[in-house]
């Protein structure tokens, strides 16, 4: 039986680590021995990036992200082939996507593999494209006394927070601040 190729984005492999919605599947893609588990080199930044908070320690970092960027999952680098399969998904794309996970895609389109993600820019991709698994982003078990955080990407990488406040809200905050002031 041949391998079937899936390059994790780093959602993915966040989602797995945290135990958060999806990481169930992402475990069932490592047990599957027909399947090649593959990390775009990017990855690994990112990782790292959204990690810090949670582990301080640069050492225990560095074993979490080689954890998952060398015994589970193969590291595969950003060559010229994947940075033009990154061009043509971003120029398809119906929305922008950031030049971080265009990169990403465009790895998993160079390697004739499915992305699997949790990360909605990659939902802006035409589906005939490139194939992906997008991961279930709600708690898979409905008898859970605790949802798990929820999932929201900064311009630092992807953050955890037990609570979200929705962007209407933060404006109105800001608009009636601004106002005082004005005052």
């Amino acid at each position: 039986m041949e391998a079937v190729n899936y390059l994790l984005d780093t959602s993915a492999v966040l989602a797995h680590f945290r135990r958060e919605p999806g990481h169930e599947q992402v475990q069932e893609l490592f047990q599957d021995a027909t399947a090649s588990i593959l990390l775009s080199a990017p990855t690994l930044l990112e990782m790292d990036v959204a990690l810090k908070p949670r582990i301080p320690d640069e050492g225990e970092r560095h074993e979490v992200v080689e954890f998952y960027g060398g015994r589970l999952a193969e590291v595969v680098s950003v060559d010229s082939t994947a940075v033009e399969k990154a061009i043509v998904l971003k120029n398809a794309s119906s929305r922008r996507i950031p030049a971080m996970d265009a990169l990403v895609a465009g790895c998993a389109l160079a390697h004739s593999a499915t992305l699997v993600h949790r990360d909605p820019h990659f939902d802006a991709i035409p589906p005939e494209r490139l194939q992906v698994l997008r991961l279930n982003d709600r708690p898979e078990s409905a008898t859970s006394h605790e949802a798990p955080p929820a999932v929201r990407e900064t311009s630092a990488g992807y953050v955890t927070h037990k609570r979200t406040k929705s962007r209407s809200s933060v404006r109105t905050r800001k608009s009636q601040r601004t106002a005082k002031q004005g005052a």
